[in-house]
């Protein structure tokens, strides 16, 4: 999870936590090739990054953008 400091970034820790995953924070001021290393590192199988992030390749990427938010709104809550 590499978030800036928002409600968003805590959603998302308990998120991971709800789901059973180990979530590996990331400074999202990281250069890519700093998160690219720690990611790797740690084997991580999916990155929660800012909407303006250059993704990490070889590892699934979701950006925190206006269409995440809006389908996180939408989902059910169980």
């Amino acid at each position: 999870i590499a978030l800036r400091d928002t409600p968003e970034h805590v959603l998302a820790l308990y998120a991971a936590a709800r789901m059973g995953a180990l979530a590996l924070p990331l400074d999202w001021r990281w250069t890519l090739a700093e998160r690219s290393a720690v990611a790797r590192h740690f084997q991580a199988k999916l990155l929660l990054a800012e909407a303006d992030a250059e993704p990490v390749e070889g590892i699934a990427n979701v950006s925190l953008d206006a269409a995440f938010l809006a389908a996180v709104a939408a989902a059910r809550a169980d």
